[in-house]
């Protein structure tokens, strides 16, 4: 009754009643999967006068499921007539289902298409929109393990993704280093990882990870990844960070020179040096060699060499003595074996393993035969001539 009078009474003041334009809008434009944020629309007009109640159909589409998803909508929804100025009302998007699917992000699209009485709809884009259901299922990615190593120049045992879910939508997850080793240890192809769409059980992606070889003795290094960054459908399980070894697998190579030989001399102690060098050092562990002497004063003398951990000094030397004569003899080998490298260590291949070098004899010897004369008429004489060897001879001579 009060509706009727206030409108006759604009009526005969002579104030002509408007068209009302409606329009909506995504209030609420995202919605949760797991319920705890429902969407919502806005129906709304402005009154410029009052105005009857107006009635507005809408229909309902997009990607989710009504009923299935979320709670079915009505497909109308009223503006009170009474209050002047801005009208208002809201459709809300409820019962939505949290389910196990593996479905991606899903739209609820309002369209309004009529409205009674005075109403009418506002031209696009004003007489639609759309909430958006956030699918909070997904693939689940991980490291395939939270530790991995291998060998420096083999470069295997690196760990992978591992998938499982469902991925529909464009997705990728991101890659963090860091790690003792540098950027010369190793190379990763991509800081981004790009999960193709598919169904996945216990799927295994690449990181891209590649480790660069080299021969140089040094400790085992680390590369940490970390997994950051999802995108798309891509959730994050433990383990999230995994730390590759790089194991070394170099060796120290060390070997023996053949020193010149050397003469005897006459008197006094001569000496041959040999020279035992690595071609690096290991600088966390010390370098050991043993050596078993052949020759020389030394002769069956065994012992050790033992470079430092670090060391800047790459050479030791091994002396062999003899002592000078004036006996004539064949020249004298000294051989210098190593044996029995450390752990870190490795022989040189032959001939490199073994010192070869000698004494040279120096010494000479002479024979002479002195003149005998016997006389004739001496009954029964014999002739007898005596050879002289001027110096001692190894031996003996004939």
């Amino acid at each position: 009754m009060f509706k009727g009078l206030a409108v006759l009474i604009f009526l005969l003041l002579g104030v002509a009643v408007q068209g009302q334009t409606v329009s909506i809008q995504a209030n609420v434009p995202t919605a949760l999967e797991s319920g705890s944020v429902p969407g919502q629309f806005r129906v709304f007009t402005f009154f410029t006068v009052v105005s009857p109640d107006i009635t507005v159909n809408y229909t309902v589409s997009g990607t989710a499921n009504p009923g299935g998803d979320y709670t079915a909508l009505s497909g109308t929804i009223t503006l009170s007539g009474i209050v002047a100025g801005t009208s208002e009302n809201f459709i809300d998007v409820t019962g939505i289902v949290d389910d196990a699917n593996i479905e991606g992000d899903e739209t609820v699209i309002v369209t309004l298409t009529s409205a009674s009485g005075l109403g009418s709809i506002a031209p696009p884009p004003n007489n639609t929109a759309t909430v958006t259901i956030k699918d909070n299922d997904g693939a689940t990615v991980a490291f395939s393990s939270a530790a991995g190593s291998g060998p420096e120049n083999a470069g295997t045992g690196i760990p992978t993704l591992l998938v499982n879910g469902t991925v529909v939508n464009p997705t990728t997850v991101s890659l963090t280093t860091g790690g003792t080793a540098t950027a010369a240890d190793y190379a990763l192809a991509s800081p981004t990882i790009t999960i193709p769409a598919g169904i996945y059980t216990n799927g295994t992606i690449p990181l891209g990870l590649t480790i660069t070889g080299d021969a140089v003795v040094e400790p085992n290094e680390t590369v940490v990844l970390s997994l950051t960054s999802p995108t798309g459908d891509a959730i994050l399980a433990p383990p999230t960070t995994t730390t590759y070894t790089i194991q070394n697998d170099d060796l120290v190579t060390i070997r023996i020179d053949d020193p010149p030989s050397v003469p005897e001399g006459n008197s006094n102690v001569q000496t041959l040096t040999f020279t035992v060098g690595i071609d690096q050092a290991d600088p966390t562990a010390q370098v050991r060699v043993n050596y078993t002497i052949s020759g020389g004063n030394e002769n069956g003398t065994s012992n050790t060499l033992t470079f430092l951990d670090g060391t800047t000094v790459l050479t030791q030397t091994i002396d062999v003595t003899t002592n000078g004569d004036l006996v004539l003899e064949p020249d004298e080998p000294v051989t210098v074996t190593l044996s029995n490298p450390s752990a870190n260590a490795v022989l040189a291949p032959n001939p490199d393993n073994v010192g070869t070098s000698s004494f040279t004899n120096d010494d000479t010897a002479s024979l002479s035969i002195a003149d005998a004369t016997v006389a004739e008429d001496v009954a029964g004489g014999n002739m007898v001539f005596t050879v002289t060897l001027n110096n001692a001879v190894s031996g003996g001579t004939t």
